[in-house]
């Protein structure tokens, strides 16, 4: 299968850019210039032009032409998973409850539910070479007649979760990360002593109009705890 004309020039320009061949601020040659370099014709090139603006490494000035971006070396990528918390693949996961609960005032601002909405409260305990190292506490809308398979959860992240409770797919997830002060539950679960703070993830899965299909928060001790991210421009 050929290559579509436009993506050679995105492919060419990215490597310029990331190998400072193309500094930053710097003018690229005119479009006609890079037509005939290219072998494009002007659609085809608009094309490629276009694409790299939108993945951000360059910008147009009308009148002037097009230059490119400084990186952005702010914007980092943050991978979570709750089964493989501070990078460690042998993370082990204990349920140690699933019940069908009503809703409280703070679960149904986060899920957006009405009063008598019926969730769904899983709690796992994830360990580490047997020691616990975090709690896991997650909320899902209950539909009458849906099934609670323990097994099937007990090893599931969290949009794998949702997924196996017939929701649909969960297209956007957002974090929230923080230090705070352990409530004796957590403690207790943890075996940790009074005073430890812990590492609050807290997580929120919407799908593709944006309504909430679930909400929940990992906990973990904070002498275990960290998570990392990387800058990069791609």
């Amino acid at each position: 299968m050929s290559i579509p004309e436009h993506l050679k020039i995105i492919e060419t320009l990215k490597s310029m850019i990331r190998s400072q061949e193309l500094q930053a601020g710097s003018i690229l040659p005119s479009e006609s210039y890079l037509c005939q370099h290219f072998h494009l014709d002007p659609k085809s090139l608009h094309q490629g032009l276009l694409t790299l603006i939108d993945e951000g490494y360059i910008y147009n000035i009308p009148g002037k032409g097009y230059f490119v971006h400084e990186p952005r070396i702010d914007v980092y990528e943050l991978v979570f998973n709750e089964m493989n918390l501070n990078g460690l693949n042998d993370t082990d996961s204990q349920i140690i409850g699933v019940d069908i609960i009503r809703s409280t005032p703070d679960i149904q601002t986060h899920l957006k539910t009405p009063d008598e909405q019926r969730v769904i409260k899983i709690q796992r305990l994830l360990r580490q070479e047997g020691s616990p190292i975090a709690l896991d506490v997650k909320y899902i809308p209950y539909h009458r007649g849906l099934p609670i398979i323990e097994q099937e959860i007990r090893y599931a992240t969290f949009p794998k979760m949702v997924a196996i409770h017939g929701s649909l797919s969960a297209i956007k997830r957002k974090l929230s990360i923080r230090a705070i002060p352990a409530n004796t539950s957590i403690l207790k679960h943890l075996n940790l002593p009074m005073g430890m703070p812990i590492l609050s993830v807290e997580q929120t899965l919407m799908d593709e109009s944006d309504k909430v299909i679930g909400w929940g928060t990992v906990y973990m001790a904070g002498h275990e705890a960290h998570l990392d991210a990387v800058s990069s421009f791609k």
